[in-house]
């Protein structure tokens, strides 16, 4: 019997081995089987002269497959077709976190890959949709050193098996950056009447990781606590 002695796939891939046989009488059967650790058992509706796997998995490397032929009055087993499955299966995911800037965290991945070695690259994106690549990223882990707001997005990590026959992407995980508040707008000076009827109105902007509150405004004679970022003055008399 001319059966496939090895065949090898990637991952997702189905596999088709095929037989051919003759008889000098009667009519030949078929009947494709799998061994299960102990024995070659019957695979379902599998009784023709190719039979096609099913989608592949990592699970399936190593399977072993036969055909049984027979004519009806004798039975044959053909040579033994080992299926070889090359694949990534990542076994740990990136974790998301939040960090203080100037803090250096870093990012694991792990995978079961054949063949080896396993192959990564990690990338980065500002929407968890459009992916760039890190340069030099290309270890299982990744170090993000003194963070600040332009670090923070997702990370992920693909990974390949050596040949680069499959390709996988690990889970996405999200890194948020704290940071200090910027003063962004300063207040500007004002010219009012004394004991007039305009008011002065003072102003503050600011950005930061979480938002910023506003807590004090000051004059060069008292303290007002407002929580606002605006401060604003009527009719100050000419000693305010």
């Amino acid at each position: 019997f001319p059966v496939t002695i090895v065949r090898t796939k990637n991952e997702g891939e189905t596999c088709t081995f095929t037989i051919t046989a003759t008889t000098s009488s009667g009519t030949l059967t078929y009947q494709w089987k799998k061994w299960n650790g102990s024995s070659y058992a019957d695979i379902g509706g599998a009784t023709s002269t190719s039979y096609t796997t099913p989608t592949l998995t990592a699970s399936d490397d190593g399977n072993l497959y036969i055909c049984t032929v027979s004519n009806g009055t004798s039975t044959l087993d053909s040579s033994v077709a080992t299926l070889t499955v090359h694949y990534v299966t990542i076994t740990d995911h990136p974790d998301a976190g939040s960090f203080n800037a100037g803090d250096s965290p870093t990012l694991g991945v792990a995978a079961t890959v054949k063949p080896t070695s396993a192959l990564y690259q990690w990338q980065y994106s500002n929407n968890d949709s459009s992916w760039v690549d890190e340069g030099g990223a290309t270890s299982s882990t990744l170090t993000l050193s003194n963070i600040n707001s332009a670090d923070e997005g997702y990370y992920r990590c693909r990974v390949r098996n050596n040949n680069s026959s499959v390709t996988e992407f690990s889970n996405s995980a999200y890194i948020q950056v704290y940071y200090a508040a910027v003063i962004t707008s300063q207040p500007t000076n004002q010219t009012v009447t004394a004991n007039g009827t305009n008011d002065a109105t003072f102003s503050i902007s600011a950005n930061g990781k979480s938002t910023p509150t506003y807590r004090d405004w000051e004059t060069d004679r008292k303290s007002t606590r407002l929580n606002s970022s605006h401060l604003k003055l009527s009719r100050m008399p000419s000693s305010a």
